[in-house]
């Protein structure tokens, strides 16, 4: 296989595995802090759920204004959010068992914006020709880190 990718899809590519990884670490550590936290499987189901319907109502939201706005904006602004909301998490880690609703929107909300942000740019980085070596590397790297970041 040829590798025809340049180096800004390689850096989007980089960047993507990181988010993922991230974001797979993330969400097994909050799913462990509220269990812990709470001793109730119901409020680990309720977060969950709650997650998934924000992602499909931020990404709904934001996939119509991202046209209209600086997409590395987005991305800084995402990014900055998130790690707000994990500031909060440690410095004020009672108030977020008691609002995990509020949590769980919080994180999906802004993690969709960098999602929108991800799909565009990797759109626009990726040609016909390259299309299929960029997914393939793609789905090749998330597969291997899905599997090896859990065990750690």
């Amino acid at each position: 296989m040829k590798n025809n990718l340049n180096p800004n899809s390689k850096k989007l590519l980089f960047s993507n595995i990181l988010f993922r990884a991230w974001t797979l670490v993330s969400q097994i550590f909050l799913n462990i802090f509220l269990f812990k936290n709470t001793n109730d499987i119901k409020i680990i189901a309720l977060f969950n759920i709650i997650l998934l319907w924000s992602q499909l109502l931020s990404f709904s939201f934001f996939a119509k204004i991202v046209k209209y706005w600086y997409r590395n904006l987005l991305n800084i602004v995402s990014l900055l959010w998130l790690s707000i909301v994990y500031w909060f998490l440690v410095y004020l880690w009672n108030w977020v068992v008691d609002f995990y609703q509020f949590l769980a929107i919080w994180i999906w909300f802004f993690s969709w914006i960098y999602w929108i942000w991800y799909n565009n740019n990797e759109f626009d980085l990726t040609t016909i020709e390259n299309r299929w070596n960029y997914q393939w590397l793609k789905k090749s790297l998330k597969t291997i880190s899905s599997i090896i970041l859990p065990s750690i």
